[in-house]
């Protein structure tokens, strides 16, 4: 085949070309063209029509080139045309990339922007996702903030009944808000794991601390404007510290003093945060029936992480019916404290027995919910950080276990008419032109491996 210069306006795109090529593409090729040079001929056939190089015709005149370099491909049929058009597009985009080998490539290119290969920084993200365990994990993502478009302006993050908190988007988010919250467990140095692997851990220190992301997505979702909020078993500062933040009124009850004190130091800048030392059991003393608009918790796991040794404590129960005990009666008087046509949200994650079998600890949690009056609502599960699972995971398949990484976030609704909601909570959906919007560029990201 022989490569000639011809004038770039008598060349002539194809008509029923299928290829898309957004403006995002035409600009990396643009860039290619300037820092390489155009060496990819344009294929066109006797009449000058473009077989293949639409995106590299758009780049050129975006340029002002004068001519462009081409090939002939003279001896194809008309079927034959139409067909290599569509091979040429599609095969390209059937494979991916050795990402391991890809990203040493890419680092190896001291001199050349990313940008103009068709990467950028946000291809790559490389986490510390275990805290003190040294184990780093990679988390790669491909521009999904933009795959799921307006979803992350009126949402936070994808509603969906999966959570990822393993993707790169909710990781910056994390990274952001544990940063500003200051607490990395310093209250709770003392607090001991029985089951690593069920325990979400923070990034200083082993201590398991609650998402800020999913408490930031739960108030987002779940509490309507000017919010009262209760947690009976507050734990860290998180929580609170978010709802402060976003504006609501919050209420935290704690057992430990040292804990307690240290949560009202953190969130001293927000008039509307109080935090509590009691027993949850003791709730009554503190809020009044049907006076609240959210209850979140986030309880112990039975005594899978210890967190005092007071014999009140829940974490420190030594048989699970003791435990469970403290926990149908502490939610059936905190249910009494909220509101009709509203929320209570629940994280919790089972744990194992001395014979290997799981308690089922979350349905229990429901069928409390259902007996003190509320309805299971959207049962969400939270894909946590690996972590050290894939070591784990090595020793217990020699039982048949699976690792845990996920946590329930149960939501539960006081109402027997769910329409309700509509009426007294803050309208998140996006529009139809918003949502015709995402679904384009979903469509053209899909296609970003193809730069023609």
């Amino acid at each position: 085949m022989k490569i000639e210069n011809i004038s770039i306006d008598k060349i002539i795109p194809y008509i029923n070309n299928a290829k898309q090529h957004p403006d995002w593409q035409i600009k990396q090729i643009m860039g290619s063209i300037k820092e390489f040079g155009f060496n990819d001929p344009i294929a066109i056939d006797k009449d000058n029509v473009i077989i293949e190089g639409h995106g590299r015709l758009q780049a050129g005149l975006k340029l002002g080139l004068k001519e462009v370099p081409i090939i002939r491909l003279e001896h194809l049929t008309e079927t034959q045309k139409k067909a290599y058009i569509l091979a040429h597009n599609k095969l390209t985009m059937n494979t991916g990339f050795d990402e391991e080998l890809l990203k040493l490539e890419l680092e190896s290119l001291e001199d050349i922007d990313w940008d103009v290969l068709g990467f950028n920084e946000e291809y790559f993200k490389i986490e510390d996702t275990t805290g003190s365990s040294g184990t780093v994990v990679t988390e790669k993502y491909r521009h999904e903030k933009e795959r799921t478009g307006n979803m992350f302006n009126s949402f936070i993050v994808p509603p969906f009944s999966m959570l990822d908190g393993r993707a790169g988007y909710w990781w910056d988010r994390k990274k952001e808000l544990l940063d500003m919250i200051g607490d990395f467990g310093q209250a709770r140095a003392d607090a001991k794991s029985y089951e690593a692997e069920h325990i979400y851990k923070s990034k200083t220190g082993g201590v398991s601390l609650l998402d800020p992301v999913l408490a930031e997505v739960i108030l987002k979702w779940f509490a309507p404007n000017n919010a009262k909020v209760i947690d009976p078993f507050a734990g860290d500062t998180v929580f609170g510290y978010m709802a402060g933040f976003k504006g609501y009124e919050f209420t935290g009850i704690e057992l430990r003093q040292e804990q307690t004190d240290f949560n009202n130091t953190k969130t001293k800048d927000f008039k509307n945060v109080n935090y509590i030392c009691d027993d949850a059991l003791n709730i009554n003393k503190h809020i009044d029936d049907n006076s609240i608009d959210l209850l979140f918790s986030c309880p112990p796991y039975f005594n899978l992480e210890k967190y005092s040794d007071d014999p009140r404590d829940a974490s420190n129960q030594d048989d699970i019916s003791r435990f469970y005990n403290i926990i149908a009666e502490a939610f059936g008087k905190a249910i009494k404290k909220i509101k009709n046509n509203r929320f209570a949200v629940i994280v919790i994650s089972d744990v194992r027995d001395e014979k290997g079998f799981y308690y089922n600890i979350p349905n229990f949690f429901i069928d409390v919910f259902i007996k003190n009056g509320m309805h299971l609502y959207n049962n969400i599960k939270l894909l946590t950080p690996l972590g050290t699972a894939p070591i784990r995971a090595n020793n217990a398949m020699r039982n048949r276990k699976v690792v845990n990484i996920h946590q329930d976030v149960l939501v539960f609704y006081k109402g027997n008419i769910s329409s309700n909601i509509k009426d007294d909570f803050k309208i998140l959906a996006y529009s139809e032109k918003e949502l015709y919007a995402s679904k384009s560029r979903s469509l053209e990201q899909e296609q970003m491996d193809n730069i023609d």
